[in-house]
């Protein structure tokens, strides 16, 4: 009589200890793919190339990224997605749409916007997609003229001034997709003749046509030309620098008290337009531009601002970006950008879009810290919004 109940005690206990055994191996599992909150994980690269564009009455930005998931689990994880494409809301940062768009190495090459469609560059493919929701329009092969077009062997660029898309296979004459269309069309003699040596210069924008964001030490501004001077009575040595504008007259005032350890302004490179014809008599490949292939623009100086990339402290080589009043120094916004701006456009509402290389990590950072690409929405007033990308929480499912 006894043995029954005592059977039942033990059956119960070994319950228990099967349940606490499922409990903890479900709380470490937990930890490691659920800390800080719902997201514990981020690895984006985000690709060359940022457009601007509306999207019902919203101005957005088109950003590229390779969600390269949680630690290395991309290829067990059938909805990660390499190559993707954001549309942002410049205003609140709101995601207008994300669409997975090709399975890629890296992150895809954002050309250009019109407004209907956004063209995309990968190292095989040519793809449009629908700017209002990011679905996949056309590919290469649909587009009328490309049909047997070879794109890994094409030189591919945008131009801003055609409001088109410029290509050229190899040894052919250069072509061009007007944006908002699906068709290439062989250009006239005197447009090839202006394009053909620059196509054959730059090509393969996924690796040299997007001129990448440049750190200056000087930069023009409506009252003259802002750089970084060593405050007055400051000891030799001192490794912070104040801002300090030269007016016309060469003279130099100190902006502010605030004080930079190695700072620099972050400018967007701008391509130039080559000279028309110039393939025809140019002795030299630089010879096609009327200065140089590219000119930096300081991003915020429609606005009255600069961006200053620069250490976090003396003690602290890790990087931040700063949003600074240029008439009076006075510190607008920051963010830590740890690794540094690696892309950088002014946005036509006189904000600006940067991407900085950020340390993302949970509560267990040997196990699950990761460096990715967050992007700095800039409003036109200086104040600043990070948006992280491809965030992932329960067992490497997006969040």
């Amino acid at each position: 009589m006894t043995e029954r109940p005592r059977a039942r005690a033990i059956s119960f206990v070994a319950l228990l200890g099967k349940a606490a055994a499922w409990i903890g191996m479900t709380a470490f599992v937990a930890v490691l793919f659920v800390v800080p909150g719902p997201m514990i994980s981020t690895a984006a690269e985000v690709g060359p190339g940022i457009a601007f564009a509306e999207v019902d009455g919203r101005d957005v930005a088109i950003v590229s990224y390779a969600d390269h998931g949680y630690g290395g689990l991309s290829f067990f994880l059938p909805w990660q997605h390499d190559g993707r494409v954001i549309a942002i809301d410049l205003a609140n940062g709101e995601t207008v749409w994300d669409r997975g768009i090709a399975d890629t190495v890296g992150a895809l090459t954002v050309l250009a916007a019109g407004e209907k469609y956004v063209y995309l560059l990968e190292s095989t493919e040519l793809s449009v997609i629908d700017l209002e929701d990011g679905s996949v329009i056309a590919r290469a092969a649909d587009i009328s003229g490309l049909e047997n077009f070879e794109v890994f062997q094409a030189e591919i660029i945008h131009s801003p001034q055609r409001g088109a898309i410029m290509l050229r296979p190899e040894d052919g004459p250069v072509l061009e997709i007007v944006l908002d269309t699906l068709v290439a069309v062989e250009v006239d003699a005197h447009t090839d003749a202006t394009w053909s040596c620059v196509l054959e210069r730059m090509g393969h924008t996924y690796f040299y046509g997007i001129p990448e964001p440049v750190l200056v030490d000087r930069t023009p501004i409506d009252q003259g030309v802002l750089g970084f001077g060593v405050p007055v009575g400051a000891a030799p040595g001192t490794p912070g620098k104040r801002l300090s504008r030269a007016d016309t007259h060469g003279e130099s005032v100190a902006v502010g008290s605030k004080t930079f350890v190695a700072g620099q302004f972050v400018s967007e490179s701008v391509r130039n337009e080559p000279q028309p014809g110039a393939c025809q008599t140019a002795q030299w490949q630089d010879d096609v531009f009327p200065d140089d292939e590219s000119s930096p623009v300081a991003l915020g100086s429609d606005s009255g601002f600069v961006v200053i990339e620069h250490d976090i402290n003396a003690r602290d080589d890790d990087r931040a970006i700063s949003a600074v009043d240029t008439a009076s120094g006075e510190m607008l916004s920051a963010n830590v950008a740890d690794w540094g701006v690696t892309n950088a456009r002014n946005a036509p509402d006189g904000g600006a879009v940067v991407v900085v290389q950020r340390f993302i990590s949970g509560a267990l950072p040997s196990l699950n810290v990761a460096v990715t690409a967050t992007v700095v929405l800039i409003a036109s007033d200086g104040s600043m919004q990070e948006i992280v990308l491809a965030k992932h929480g329960w067992f490497g499912l997006p969040w």
